[in-house]
């Protein structure tokens, strides 16, 4: 199962298909410069009720996947064993196409208080 972003002159569309996954998934290595790294503190509950601090090293992808965006309209996540980290939404303009593996994992960090993905021409 593939997930894909098609964004069309004013709205969105979010069309799930069934399938292998990627068919061409486009290598982010290009992109690992535009990668940066954060770090913070989560609150997790354990097993007996009570809760523990982790403390959380992640990639922040967002700049990276924005610049494949704008420079060739589409955007193809891979799976991989990390959540893929965002701290403002992408910006998808007419025409783009954003497709993800779906066990790719994407989050926005915490207190980010956004969307993942917009529209680029918002009503």
């Amino acid at each position: 199962m593939t997930a894909l972003v098609r964004t069309g002159c004013c709205c969105g569309l979010l069309v799930v298909a069934l399938g292998g996954g990627l068919l061409t998934a486009a290598p982010l290595d290009d992109l690992r410069p535009l990668v940066t790294t954060r770090h913070w503190t989560e609150q997790r509950t354990d097993d007996a009720g009570g809760v523990q601090a982790h403390a959380i090293t992640a990639e922040i992808w967002r700049a990276a996947f924005q610049r494949q965006i704008d420079e060739v309209k589409r955007l193809e996540i891979p799976a991989r064993d990390q959540p893929y980290y965002l701290d403002s939404p992408l910006v998808l303009p007419a025409g783009a196409t954003l497709i993800a593996d779906p066990t790719a994992e994407i989050r926005l960090v915490p207190g980010a208080n956004t969307c993942l993905v917009r529209n680029e021409h918002l009503v």
